[in-house]
């Protein structure tokens, strides 16, 4: 049998379980809300202060001009030239050759070869 002071201490006991489980559960729920709210907030900074940097920061006026990626830009804008060019005289090509143009008409002569 159970005596009244086992009563007494089960309840105790009991009562003190209770009262950590829901201080438990109060700093889990606090816990949850701030990360909650803080997620919400990193949000609605990110798009807010971002978009906002992005459109009002001039550009031109953070960065120097390099020499070395001017004269790298030049150069690629060389090659894409070249590029295109060579793209359009094999344009060309094509279009004499679907006109009925023999090969031999396509290449290029060079008097130098033959000197």
């Amino acid at each position: 049998m159970i005596r009244p002071e086992e009563t007494d201490e089960i309840l105790v006991t009991s009562f003190e379980y209770l009262a950590a489980l829901l201080e438990f559960n109060l700093v889990t729920l606090k816990f949850q809300l701030n990360h909650y709210l803080y997620e919400g907030f990193k949000e609605q900074l990110r798009a807010y202060v971002w978009s906002k940097f992005m459109m009002e920061v001039e550009w031109a006026d953070s960065f120097a001009p390099s020499k070395v990626t001017s004269d790298r830009l030049a150069e690629l804008a060389d090659i894409i030239r070249g590029l295109r060019e060579f793209l359009q005289e094999v344009d060309r090509m094509l279009h004499k050759v679907s006109s009925g143009q023999s090969w031999c008409d396509l290449l290029p002569v060079d008097d130098a070869i033959y000197e």
